[in-house]
């Protein structure tokens, strides 16, 4: 039985880095929201591992490097809400490291029971797992892709 016909999401989040605009994660969180009719929040994230001190310290590189995420951020949720979801909600982050946005970023802007990062994404039974446990104690479960 595919997990779409178990669960039900009334929230999809998924962030996407900026640098490499794979949208993997990003199609695959799109579709989830479409077949359950829920919400979709897009984090574009920027890098700061993946500049250099010279660029970080360019006020007009990192106004464009910004310029072009949140342009970037805008494109995603204008393919979504072309696809028919109702909600779309888009933010920009930059920081030092994924592991800054997975204790900082999302302590303070999701509130999440399971963040898949990469190609986790299709581990349909850790997901499943993290249903099965917020149903049986909160009866509601956010999964951020």
């Amino acid at each position: 039985m595919e997990l779409a016909e178990v669960t039900r999401f009334d929230k999809v989040s998924v962030v996407v880095d900026a640098a490499t605009e794979n949208i993997d994660a990003f199609d695959y969180a799109l579709q989830t929201a479409l077949t359950n009719g829920a919400d979709l929040g897009i984090m574009v994230w920027i890098d700061d591992d993946n500049l250099s001190i010279f660029n970080v310290l360019n006020p007009s590189y990192m106004h464009k490097l910004q310029d072009d995420a949140a342009k970037f951020a805008t494109d995603l949720k204008d393919v979504a809400m072309a696809m028919g979801l109702a909600n779309v909600v888009i933010d920009v982050k930059r920081g030092s490291n994924l592991a800054r946005l997975t204790e900082e970023v999302y302590c303070t802007d999701f509130s999440y029971d399971l963040l898949v990062i990469g190609e986790e994404h299709h581990n349909h039974q850790q997901i499943q797992h993290a249903v099965d446990v917020a149903s049986a104690e909160l009866e509601s479960a956010t999964v951020v892709l």
